[in-house]
C-alpha cells in the first residue's frame, strides 16, 4: 500500500481529450448507539447514479466534534463549502471564521424560531453564541476534501476523516495516512473562531485515476477498522465487504454487526463512495 505524505505528489497526466469522465457517487451513514446525536456532513448529501463530470468535481466529509458546541450545523456548512469550491473555502483569509458567522446566524435564527416570547431563555442562549463572551462556546469539525480532476485525485485532509483510493482489491493510496492506533493522537480540527487555514497545514496528496478505481471517505470509526487488521478478518475482506455495500439497510446491517463483534467503535460512522469510470466518444 502506497500512504502519500504531506507535501508528495503522484501526478500522471492524460491528454486524451476525447475520454470523458463519469462517477457513481454512494453515501452511507449511521449514527451511534445512544451516545449523541449525529454529527457527521457529507456533500453531495445524497447518492446518485452515473452521470458525467466536467472536472474539477469536489466532495467533502466532515466529523463534527462530539464535545463542542452544535458541531452538526457546523459541519454542514463547512462540508456545503468546501464540496462546492474545495480547500478556497477554508484557506482564503477570514474564509472559517465567516463560515462560522453562518453557523452563529443560523443559532440565532432557531433560538428566536424556538423561544420568541421566552426573553430570558433566548437571551441566555444567544450569550454562548457571542465571541466576546465569557460563556462563549465553539463548534468544530475535522474535514476531508477530495478534488476529482480530468487524470488524478486530489485529497486535501485536516483530521482523522480518511480518503481511501482503492484499486481492485488494494488500498493503493490512504489520506491522512494513519495506522490503527493513531486515530485518538490526531486532535487537528477547525473550530467556529478559527480565521483561516494555510494550504500547508493540510496533508495534501494526488494520485492518478482509471476506470474501475473506488475513492472511500470514511469517517474515523470506520476509518480505522478498514486498517485494522486481524487473522478472522484481514484487510482484503475488509475491502471487499465495504465496496460491495449498495444500499443504506445493507449498511446499517453491516455496522450494527460490526458493532455487536466489537470490531469498529461506537460512534457515528459515515462513507462515501466515488465510483470512476472514463468513457470515449
Amino acid at each position: 500500500m502506497i500512504c502519500l505524505k504531506k507535501g508528495k505528489r503522484n501526478i500522471r497526466f492524460i491528454d486524451d481529450k476525447s475520454m470523458h469522465l463519469q462517477i457513481r457517487c454512494s453515501v452511507f451513514a449511521v449514527c451511534n448507539d445512544g451516545l449523541h446525536d449525529y454529527q457527521d456532513s457529507a456533500y453531495p448529501e445524497k447518492s446518485f447514479g452515473w452521470r458525467e463530470i466536467v472536472p474539477p468535481f469536489y466532495t467533502c466529509l466532515c466529523d463534527g466534534v462530539s464535545g463542542a458546541y452544535k458541531s452538526k450545523a457546523f459541519a454542514d456548512v463547512v462540508s456545503l463549502a468546501c464540496g462546492t469550491s474545495g480547500t478556497k473555502a477554508v484557506t482564503e483569509p477570514k474564509s472559517v471564521r465567516s463560515l462560522g458567522d453562518k453557523w452563529i446566524a443560523q443559532q440565532f435564527k432557531e433560538i428566536d424560531d424556538a423561544y420568541p416570547n421566552a426573553i430570558d431563555i433566548n437571551k441566555r442562549e444567544k450569550i454562548l453564541l457571542d465571541r466576546d463572551s465569557i460563556y462563549h462556546r465553539r463548534a468544530a469539525t475535522t474535514l476531508n476534501i477530495l478534488e476529482i480532476k480530468q487524470d488524478e485525485a486530489v485529497v486535501s485532509s485536516y483530521g482523522d476523516t480518511v480518503c481511501f483510493h482503492i484499486r481492485g482489491k488494494e488500498i493503493i493510496a490512504q489520506n491522512p495516512p494513519l495506522s490503527a492506533d493513531e486515530f485518538t493522537n490526531l486532535p487537528y480540527q477547525i473550530n467556529t473562531d478559527t480565521d483561516h487555514l494555510l494550504q500547508s497545514e493540510f496533508i495534501t496528496s494526488a494520485t492518478p485515476i482509471q476506470t474501475g478505481d473506488i475513492l472511500l471517505l470514511a469517517t474515523d470509526a470506520l476509518a480505522q477498522w478498514l486498517v485494522s487488521d486481524s487473522p478472522d478478518l484481514p484487510q482484503e475482506k475488509r475491502i471487499k465487504s465495504l465496496i460491495s455495500i449498495s444500499s443504506d439497510d445493507e449498511f446499517d446491517m453491516f455496522i450494527g454487526e460490526e458493532r455487536k463483534n466489537k470490531r469498529i467503535h461506537n460512534d457515528d460512522t459515515t462513507m462515501m463512495k466515488i465510483e470512476i469510470k472514463f468513457t470515449g466518444d
